[in-house]
């Protein structure tokens, strides 16, 4: 390369430089190379400033569903944003969206306001109800704008109905994988999942109480308890008292337990811990099991000593060495003497029935039947609400506009005008107007006013001030829009019921309420909003509220079982007055004597039951009280409607679909609604009532040592109607209600007999569920029997058992088999323990009755959750395998009567061991 140099110089020639000795200039070519080598290192250096400063300055999202990722269909779990912003203060909220797996977004969107300042990583906690979720979104905004264009997403799965999913508190979460085993959790097609936190995770533990009844159970284990904030040991307990299990591990553990708010829930006070060998251990536990072949010999571990302090609490086992169990409220605290870590019994059957047994008392399938009470509410509500159609006459005056106006004004006007091809212009857009406002407020119909109708039930367990107050809001709106409500309590959750979102037929307006126009947003502030509801003219949308709040006081529950029924008193300081209050125990209805406050047992379950009709059918007779009914003088019927429609609550509520029903108090509060939602002027409350379901603790003095205890049974079948012959009403719940059967003992002295028997009718089939009483869960000391007594003969008569008035027999061929009942579950699995012991009893030359005693040895898998209830098949068939009813069709011409055979059944426990769980 030459290099020119300016200077002064005598001569105007250029003077060029000569390169330093030894040194070579390049070329001009390779001068523009290194150019460009130049220039391309800076360009990456600056791009790579440029790519740092945007790791430096971002905003990224990670999400958590649920502590994890699994979770339980249409069940509430906490989702958790953690926001790390290195870009800038943003002002806005985090929103969640969910999509079912059709890829549609479903209803409401979830928001939580959010302050995120640049340099700060923050977690945002937003409150879901996942369901048939398959993908969750979240996203950031900064006022009304995202900032950024792509959501952070995750995939969902729900676990399956029938598996089992537990909330795991202990820094070594993993060591409960025994859990997973056959012997725990039942069936092989089953899974437990766990969700585990440890102690430094304690902090984000859900401070709502649905997403704790998600849960089978919750354990404790090696972490520390005095980390649990004050919130969560309250909905811990509340969990409990609603029919949930708390399970404490001690053994290395217990000093971390000595003297926290956990003991007192124990039962139990906490000893001094002793090393000990698996099968030292195993034989102290089990004296009476003889060899323990799941025992290791080298296995050793720390195990706390047990003494009992509380009334009510049991041993595990033999003696307090392996645990004990106590019962609160409708829940138990169960404290197991080792831990998890040293892996003691873990291989042990027994040991593992003790978790089986927890698992089988779950919470998970509430026996309130919120699903039923909600589609009685969305198809019956817009029909009583005042949806109205025009009358004839306004039809008339309809037509009588559109001539005089559209036509002959029409034509007058423009013809003075001297336009009168204009007429015809004009004609079209008046057709156009008078037929929409035909379509829309002519066949549809149409509300007076923009109107909130409330469905409340408040949910409480005895000696808790504690309550959940469930609310379905109908917003029926006189012309469409979009509204928004605040929500009064905070912490209430709000969901969208989608199932209203149909086809509406034109002739029955309103009548299913609104098609629900896109998602509505639900803001978790404090308290919350919803806003964007969607609602068309005249049509009702629905949402559902779930709302802690805490009553003034609690209802002092004292109550007693004993060998001669119940006794005791209920004491409400709850401030809340109710009208009607029953109890509902094992099936029977308990009529109570109200004194101010106090509430006295009037009359025994059975006596009870026998005066109400029996059973939950006695629900129906709950008188509603004073509801809210603000009706138009126009409107008389709208009240006896609607109090029709709320007679039927209470049965639908407690249907005996889910777990057998645990003792309740049922009534109506009298008064108005208590209310969550608050929309100001743009709606008023037109019909509301409040139903009380208060879950009791009563005290068990019953020995079980004497007579066999007789188990109440519920009739259905299948064609809509129950055993006796009544039918129920479609369309107030998805199945028909159970009936319940006498069970008073078998008398084989002629025609008495059939007074306490079913009239079976051979072409039906007919399903009986057995009703098995809460005391009994967790309980290996009784056998179930059931006791089935038929007749081998068809009769023809008018009336069934009872009153049974035989025309004549039947005739048929030969060969006809006695009608045979079969015990089994839902799954037509046989329920018998061995073969059945039959007896016959002659009553006379052509009267011979067959009794047949099933033992069932394996009745506890009726408790499992989330499981049908046992039926008993009655089915009447020949030898060759044909239903005897088709024979009968051949050789009998059906007249006035009915043809049917006499069946009573009979379900006892008959207690066969010591008081103990897990024997």
């Amino acid at each position: 390369m030459n290099l020119r140099l300016r200077g002064k110089g005598p001569s105007s020639t250029p003077v060029y430089a000569s390169p330093p000795e030894g040194l070579t200039l390049p070329p001009c070519r390779q001068c523009t190379t290194s150019r460009c080598l130049l220039l391309a290192l800076l360009a990456i250096a600056f791009l790579s400033g440029l790519s740092a400063k945007a790791d430096e300055e971002s905003i990224i999202l990670n999400m958590n569903v649920n502590y994890g990722v699994a979770y339980r269909d249409a069940s509430w779990v906490p989702v958790d944003v953690m926001v790390h912003n290195s870009e800038r203060d943003v002002s806005g909220s985090v929103e969640i969206r969910t999509y079912d797996f059709n890829g549609n977004l479903q209803s409401p969107i979830y928001r939580v306001p959010a302050e995120s300042p640049r340099g700060s990583q923050k977690r945002f906690r937003v409150y879901c109800r996942l369901d048939r979720v398959d993908r969750i979104e979240a996203r950031l905004f900064h006022g009304r704008r995202a900032v950024s264009p792509v959501p952070t997403w995750l995939q969902l799965t729900p676990i399956d109905r029938s598996d089992y999913l537990g909330l795991i508190l202990d820094d070594a979460y993993h060591d409960y994988g025994f859990l997973s085993d056959r012997q725990v959790i039942g069936q092989s097609e089953r899974r437990f999942h766990r969700e585990g936190l440890a102690s430094d995770q304690l902090a984000s533990l859900a401070d709502r109480l649905p997403c704790y009844t998600a849960f089978d159970l919750i354990v404790l284990g090696d972490i520390d308890p005095e980390r649990i904030g004050m919130a969560q040991r309250a909905l811990f307990l509340e969990y409990v008292m609603l029919g949930g299990t708390l399970a404490v591990n001690l053994g290395a553990n217990a000093d971390r337990y000595i003297g926290t708010w956990v003991e007192p829930l124990l039962g139990v006070s906490i000893g001094a811990n002793q090393f000990l060998s698996e099968p030292a251990l195993a034989r102290a536990i089990w004296a009476s099991a003889g060899d323990l072949e799941h025992v290791t010999e080298n296995r050793e571990g720390m195990v706390t000593t047990l003494m009992p302090a509380a009334d009510g609490v049991r041993p595990l086992g033999d003696s307090y060495l392996a645990g004990s169990i106590h019962p609160v409220g409708n829940g138990r605290v169960v404290t197991f003497s080792t831990d998890a870590v040293s892996g003691l019994l873990q291989h042990e059957p027994a040991y593992l029935k003790f978790w089986n047994d927890l698992l089988l008392q779950s919470i998970v399938d509430r026996p309130l039947n919120l699903g039923a009470i909600v589609e009685a509410a969305t198809q019956q509500l817009p029909r009583i609400a005042g949806v109205r159609l025009f009358p004839v006459s306004s039809v008339i005056t309809y037509l009588l506009l559109y001539f005089f106006i559209a036509i002959v004004a029409n034509w007058l006007f423009w013809n003075r005008m001297q336009r009168r091809e204009m007429a015809w212009v004009c004609l079209v857009f008046f057709s156009i107007a008078f037929t929409s406002y035909a379509m829309i407020f002519g066949t549809q119909g149409r509300a007076r006013s923009t109107q909130l109708e409330q469905l409340e039930i408040l949910e409480v367990a005895s000696n808790n001030a504690g309550a959940t107050l469930h609310g379905i809001t109908g917003l029926l709106a006189k012309g469409s829009g979009q509204f928004d409500a605040n929500l009064i309590y905070p912490g209430t959750l709000v969901s969208d019921i989608a199932s209203n979102r149909m086809s509406m037929d034109m002739q029955t307006a309103g009548f299913f309420g609104s098609q629900g126009q896109g998602p509505f947003q639900f803001i978790q502030s404090d308290p919350g909003q919803v806003t964007n509801l969607t609602v068309g003219a005249s049509e009702m949308r629905f949402f559902q509220t779930e709302t802690p709040i805490t009553l003034d006081g609690p209802l002092e529950v004292r109550l007693q079982a004993s060998e001669a029924g119940l006794d005791g008193t209920i004491h409400n300081k709850t401030g809340i007055p109710l009208a009607n209050a029953i109890i509902l125990r094992d099936g029977a209805i308990v009529s109570l004597e109200k004194d101010g406050d106090i509430y006295r047992i009037q009359s025994t379950g059975e006596e009870s039951a026998r005066s109400l009709h029996q059973g939950v059918y006695g629900l129906t007779q709950l008188a509603p009280g004073n509801v809210t009914i603000v009706a138009g003088q126009d409107e008389p019927g709208m009240a006896a409607e609607f109090r029709n429609f709320l007679s039927a609550l209470p049965a639908m509520a407690l249907n005996f679909s889910g777990r057998n029903t645990p003792p309740c108090l049922v009534a109506w509060i009298d008064g108005p609604p208590i209310g969550t939602v608050d929309m100001g002027r743009n709606a008023k409350l037109q019909l509301g009532a409040t139903l009380l379901i208060a879950w009791l603790t009563i005290e068990d003095t019953r020995q079980f040592n004497g007579a066999p205890i007789d188990l109440p049974l519920y009739a259905v079948d299948t064609y809509g109607s129950d055993a006796f012959g009544n039918g129920y009403a479609m369309g107030t719940t998805s199945a028909p209600p159970a009936r319940r059967i006498a069970t008073r003992p078998f008398a084989a002295d002629g025609h008495d007999w059939r007074h306490v028997s079913l009239a079976v009718r051979p072409e039906d089939e007919l399903a009986y569920r057995l009703a098995l009483p809460d005391w009994v869960r967790g309980r290996r000391d009784f056998q179930l029997e059931i006791t089935v007594t038929t007749e081998p003969r068809l009769y023809e008569g008018l009336h069934g058992a009872g009153q049974c008035k035989p025309e004549r027999d039947l005739t048929y061929q030969s060969g006809f088999n006695v009608p045979l009942v079969t015990v089994s579950d839902g799954k037509e699995t046989p329920l018998l323990g061995s073969e059945p012991a039959t007896r016959t009893f002659d009553l006379g030359p052509y009267d011979t009755l067959k009794q047949t005693t099933y033992r069932v040895t394996d009745w506890r898998r009726l408790l499992e959750p989330r499981s049908t209830t046992v039926s008993f098949g009655a089915h009447c068939r020949t030898d060759n395998g044909r239903p005897v009813y088709e024979l009968v069709n051949q050789n009998y011409t059906r007249g006035r009567g009915q043809r049917h055979f006499h069946a009573h059944i009979r379900a006892q426990l008959i207690k066969t061991t010591p008081d103990s769980m897990g024997d």
